[in-house]
């Protein structure tokens, strides 16, 4: 099970390829790798600490490779004999673990780790930042500022700063970019068995409800939410995440949220009797951290779509 997460996070990395929305990037700017949604000063709750987040830089503060990094902290340029780095000043300058490297010489975007205070079993494996105090949820943010060195000529020696905001838990859940359903599977657990939750929207029969009486589960991926981890059962009132079709609202509470400590949570969730075969299901939540009502909501992406079979 622990080799198959590995890879499975080794894959997700994959997906953070270029996003067209921010072809014209301006100096510096940080998103939430997951949503894409900017880290700014307002009150929507759009990034973490103990997340992945993806910096658009112009010009490219780095010789732009298009491909993973490895988690390294720095990329040293021997063409100016300087290094790339991106710290967090709020955290003692510790600096950000870099993932990837993409686009070309006018605009890079950099995918990096930022850590954070939690995380289960062998906690945060590239040091803590506390930024966020994960024993005060009432905390609920912390301005920060992020800054970058560069290594090409045309970045230049002076480095560049980003103002942004962290919040206790932001979770977003990852999209598949081949279909309307996240990313994520239907997850048999007698049979071990996964089937990717965009081949459930396409034939149904393959994700059924139930197997052999017992209730099926569905697996997805989220940023943002190492404050929250559990492993199971989990405490009913962790974030709760809902399916939703018309004025349906179907409540599902995580059995399980394991974390890769690398700005990936895998949430599972088991189906229930109120499920009906073939229903077209959006994803909903409710917002278990009082310090988050009358902000943005939850980051669900709700476009995301579930179907699934009868059980068998």
């Amino acid at each position: 099970m622990r080799l198959f997460r590995l890879l499975l996070a080794t894959t997700l990395l994959s997906f953070l390829v270029v996003h067209p929305a921010y072809a014209a990037a301006t100096t510096l700017t940080v998103h939430n790798s997951a949503s894409f949604r900017k880290c700014d000063r307002t009150n929507a709750a759009n990034c973490a600490d103990g997340s992945f987040l993806t910096f658009y830089v112009s010009p490219a503060p780095t010789p732009v490779t298009n491909s993973e990094a490895g988690y390294t902290e720095s990329i040293f340029n021997p063409a100016t004999g300087r290094e790339f780095w991106i710290k967090l000043n709020e955290c003692g300058g510790r600096k950000l673990r870099i993932a990837g490297v993409y686009g070309d010489d006018n605009q890079a975007q950099i995918n990096a780790y930022q850590q954070g205070s939690s995380g289960l079993g062998s906690g945060e494996p590239y040091g803590t930042c506390n930024v966020v105090d994960a024993s005060d949820p009432a905390a609920a943010f912390r301005n920060v500022t992020w800054e970058i060195q560069g290594s090409t000529p045309a970045f230049g020696t002076t480095n560049a700063t980003y103002a942004g905001r962290l919040w206790y838990s932001t979770p977003s859940v990852y999209p598949s970019y081949s279909s309307a359903a996240p990313s994520g599977f239907h997850y048999i657990p007698g049979q071990d068995r996964r089937t990717d939750l965009s081949t459930c929207l396409a034939d149904p029969n393959q994700c059924p409800i139930t197997t052999g009486g017992a209730f099926n589960q569905i697996i997805i991926f989220t940023n943002g939410m190492e404050n929250d981890l559990c492993y199971e059962p989990c405490n009913p009132d962790t974030w709760r995440f809902q399916l939703v079709a018309g004025s349906t609202r179907i409540q599902l509470s995580p059995t399980e949220i394991w974390d890769y400590q690398t700005g990936y949570e895998e949430i599972r969730l088991t189906l229930t009797a109120d499920v009906a075969a073939y229903a077209d299901y959006s994803l909903g939540q409710l917002d278990q951290h009082p310090q988050f009502l009358n902000r943005m909501p939850f980051l669900s992406q709700s476009n995301y779509r579930f179907k699934f079979g009868p059980g068998n």
